[in-house]
């Protein structure tokens, strides 16, 4: 193996500066095959210690994967990151191709960049076979994407323990020996962290107390912090007077509530001129619409990053959690409620966060343990018994050891509990909700995020926001609040004569072709909003700005608006006719120089975790993409395919079998014709039973290799396909297969075409015992599943955009 200290001598005549000691650890365990939990300070280049592995081993074509998924818990941090990476990949020419996959960001939706940042909930859906990111037809996508990238998982300990945490965990573990990770975070215990390590069979860096003491000398440790506890509750006037002779001052509070009238309280102190009148004020929480969010963000970084000028007039800003991640921000002076002792750590991370500054973290209790309960309400009272102790009447300087050894008397009692009661007795009862989950047993959101939210939206118009509520801009409320401020509403609503003041939408329990529809009916009382997601509010009875987000008791005519955004716009199908051989040609192509380079590397993983030689995933891949059509050659499909062209007053010859119709989604007469000449019979599932033969006898008789390719073609149109109908094939069919296969290199094509199944029995896939379909619970197989199918549905895709002369083949499936 090339040492890392070599490619780290080319990469810094590219721009990127010398690594750490840390990133150089990291990097060697990595590269030598061994998965890391990193546990860093912040500001001490977690992120260049997870990308330089990935961008050493494609500078020296090392034995590691060509594509990494890059998993953080907030939005902004992706787009951070992202940003930061851009640089490094334009420095070192590399050609590497870098995306982001959020919800605000779907610019990524099949994973198909070689160094995509995306959330968590992104990564973890699309393992899951339920992608927030893709239409439910097309669930198993990226399955194939996961399996043998390089993941990454930053700041882990964000991630919610009974859901996301858990989920990450147990999909580890199923890919062990295909998919080396990388788990970061700063404020873990230590405890925890090697349990991390322990379960998942990697290594912890720093691996010992000489590697610890390394982090001292890091230019982010290089600075003075100086923790200050206080008696009472956090008010306006205590930020001023520290604010006095400073000029960056930040407030972190438990709600949003409590962060709304500190900065009122400030408005109001410098109106009076107890604080300067160009003292600028910055309000940042959850409840901002994107558009603004945004823009506070850039606000903050303007006047708290890195290159701000210090010297300019004073800014004060006042946020929420929101801040204690994903912004690079710096201050003199922090206030902070109460929180758990991590939290604290976290936030204090944006006071004296650069070298060579001097900062005072001044800490407060609160009234109300909000938004903390059960367990962590605990560790907000060991918090609040142990800082008055530890920091004295004069505050003390912590380092991050100190800051860890804080960390450490607080939460690993709870860590204990966790990794011996909790993640043991969890351990097998999430693995089976997972294997449901991808199986299409059951939805997989608990699995995700446990974050229990409802859509409030503003409008005066409830059966206009009915047809769609989620192309809405809106608010996610916790249901406390939503409910809480239903009272308000129904008395003022009453008091002004309102025809209607709140209303609920809830979904019709039966869909139609074009999705899901909502119903809004009157909310009388608190108990009428339970069971509904969204949530309608008259505009003359909550309202928006965007200095102060959302108003909950005060109208001001503000109304949410639709969002214009491709995703909620109905994708326009457009085909031109095509022969079964033209389409068969067309995919094959695309699979041979657009898909399977990107899946190569991954199949080769996958290949030494099941033993199969190597190229195997490559044949029946191919296979497989020759094959995916093979039930549009029956009779039934073929009839209605044809008996749709006359009427469109192209008629088809005979003995010519088609894969596709001219058709245009936005042409009225396509649609009524194909409405007459009648629904076409599916073709995946019966398909796969046809050729069945054809796989088992080509592979040799291997089961496996070949249940794996009749999962993708059964399954190339949905995810969870079971049923077969009853087709025959039509006359012609078994040249057209001794053709396709020949295109796919296969020898003997014309023999194996005979042993074309004539005729499927209807029946269900997933009844029969020991049956071809592959399931969950069949781990490194599902994963040569996710593999094939990929390769199968990418391939499709882009041959028949490629024949219609589209650029884009999301909707051509």
């Amino acid at each position: 193996m090339v040492n890392p200290s070599d490619t780290i001598a080319a990469m810094l005549q590219n721009g990127l500066a010398r690594p750490y000691p840390h990133q150089d650890r990291v990097c060697e365990h990595l590269l030598a095959g061994r998965s890391v939990v990193l546990q860093a300070p912040t500001g001490s280049g977690k992120t260049e210690a997870a990308l330089l592995p990935f961008l050493h081993a494609r500078h020296w074509g090392l034995d590691f994967p060509r594509k990494c998924l890059y998993a953080v818990p907030l939005r902004t941090l992706a787009n951070q990151f992202k940003a930061r990476a851009d640089k490094w990949v334009a420095a070192l020419g590399d050609g590497l191709a870098v995306t982001i996959q959020t919800g605000e960001h779907p610019e990524d939706r099949k994973f198909e960049g070689d160094l995509v940042f995306a959330t968590i909930d992104q990564v973890l859906s699309s393992f899951l076979v339920s992608p927030y990111s893709l239409p439910h037809s097309q669930a198993n996508l990226n399955l194939g994407a996961i399996a043998g990238s390089y993941l990454v998982f930053d700041e882990v300990h964000l991630f919610d323990r009974e859901s996301t945490l858990s989920t990450t965990l147990v999909m580890l573990r199923l890919l062990a020996n295909v998919s080396p990770f990388l788990l970061m975070t700063a404020t873990l215990s230590q405890e925890m962290v090697q349990h991390l390590a322990d379960f998942l069979g990697a290594v912890v860096v720093p691996g010992n107390e000489q590697e610890l003491g390394c982090y001292r000398s890091l230019p982010c440790q290089q600075h003075t912090r100086r923790y200050h506890w206080h008696d009472q509750p956090l008010t306006a006037e205590d930020v001023a007077m520290c604010h006095q002779g400073r000029n960056r001052s930040i407030v972190v509070c438990n709600t949003v509530e409590r962060a709304t009238t500190i900065y009122a309280g400030l408005q109001q102190l410098r109106q009076n001129g107890v604080l300067s009148a160009e003292t600028k004020l910055i309000l940042l929480h959850s409840r901002f619409l994107k558009e603004d969010r945004a823009r506070k963000e850039a606000e903050l970084v303007e006047w708290f990053g890195k290159d701000a000028k210090r010297h300019r007039c004073s800014a004060i800003a006042v946020a929420t959690q929101v801040i204690e991640v994903g912004l690079d921000i710096s201050c003199e002076v922090l206030h902070s409620d109460l929180a758990p002792a991590n939290s604290i750590v976290q936030r204090a991370g944006r006071n004296a966060r650069y070298e060579n500054e001097h900062g005072d973290v001044h800490i407060y209790p609160v009234d109300s343990p909000a938004p903390y309960v059960g367990a962590e309400e605990a560790l907000l009272s060991l918090t609040r018994e142990l800082l008055p102790e530890l920091l004295g009447s004069e505050g003390k300087v912590l380092g991050f050891s100190d800051e860890l050894e804080l960390v450490n008397r607080v939460h690993a009692e709870r860590d204990r509990k966790d990794i011996h009661e909790d993640f043991a007795l969890t351990w097998v009862s999430q693995k089976e909700e997972m294997e449901a989950v991808m199986d299409g047993h059951q939805p997989g959101g608990r699995l995700v995020r446990a974050i229990d939210s409802r859509l409030l939206l503003i409008h005066p118009e409830p059966s206009e926001v009915a047809e769609a509520p989620f192309a809405y801009e809106g608010f996610g409320l916790h249901p406390s609040v939503l409910y809480g401020a239903v009272k308000g509403w129904l008395e003022r609503g009453a008091m002004l004569g309102l025809d209607w003041s709140v209303q609920a939408l809830q979904e019709y329990p039966e869909t139609d072709s074009e999705g899901p529809r909502f119903q809004a009916y009157p909310v009388h009382g608190a108990e009428d909003m339970k069971g509904a997601f969204v949530a309608l509010v008259n505009p003359a009875l909550a309202g928006y700005d965007p200095e102060l987000g959302l108003m909950l008791q005060q109208g001001n005519g503000f109304a949410c608006r639709r969002r214009e955004h491709k995703e909620w716009d109905v994708a326009v199908r457009r085909y031109r006719m095509e022969t079964y051989q033209e389409h068969v040609a067309a995919t094959l192509l695309c699979f041979e120089q657009q898909v399977w380079p990107g899946l190569a590397g991954t199949a080769t993983r996958v290949e030494r975790a099941l033993g199969w030689p190597t190229g195997m995933l490559r044949r029946v891949s191919a296979l497989a993409v020759a094959l995916h059509d093979t039930g549009k050659l029956s009779s039934e499909w073929q009839g209605v395919a044809k008996r749709y062209m006359a009427m469109l007053g192209q008629p088809v010859a005979d003995g010519v079998l088609l894969a596709h119709t001219e058709y245009d989604d936005g042409d009225e007469r396509c649609r009524k014709l194909q409405h007459r000449a009648g629904k076409r019979p599916p073709h995946a599932c019966e398909g796969a039973y046809l050729a069945l033969g054809i796989l088992m006898q080509a592979l040799g008789g291997e089961q496996d290799p070949a249940r794996a390719a009749f999962s993708a073609i059964a399954r190339h149109h949905s995810a969870f396909s079971s049923s077969v109908q009853e087709v025959r094939a039509e006359r012609g069919a078994q040249g057209a297969i001794a053709r396709a296969l020949a295109l796919a290199g296969v020898v003997e094509a014309g023999t194996l075409s005979q042993r074309l199944i004539p005729k499927t029995a209807a029946r269900d896939l997933a009844a029969m015992e020991d049956g071809p379909l592959v399931w969950a619970r069949e781990g490194a197989l599902l994963l040569a599943y996710g593999v094939i199918v990929r390769a199968v549905r990418l391939s499709d895709q882009m041959g028949t955009a490629m024949h219609s002369g589209e650029v884009e083949a999301n909707a051509v499936d």
